[in-house]
């Protein structure tokens, strides 16, 4: 029974260090965050204006979805970031009672 802990043990650490260790990151990650800054700063550089702050809030949440969920951002809303965004914050907005705590 221990061996099996133990090679169940390796085994979850190798897939995680795999999908978020360090070696990932620097390959993988940091190239197609690169590429979605370039992408969106081309696209902003030819507005009138912009709101810098809901800008990088949505790029940060396509950019999250896509590696988790595989978000496609070209088959989704324009605004389903704003859309999740907004679901999140009424979630968190309702009353939470918990016996005990203050």
């Amino acid at each position: 029974m221990m061996g099996q802990d133990a090679f169940n043990s390796s085994t979850i650490r190798t897939l995680v260090l795999y999908h978020f260790g360090t070696e990932i990151l620097k390959e993988e990650l940091l190239s197609k965050a690169e590429h979605m800054i370039h992408t969106r700063l081309l696209g902003w550089s030819n507005l009138p204006a912009l709101d810098i702050k809901a800008s990088i809030e949505s790029m940060m949440f396509d950019f999250t979805a896509n590696e988790l969920f595989s978000y496609d951002l070209k088959k989704m809303e324009a605004n389903f970031s704003e859309r999740f965004t907004n679901m999140v914050q009424v979630l968190a907005s309702f009353p939470l009672t918990i016996p005990d705590t203050t």
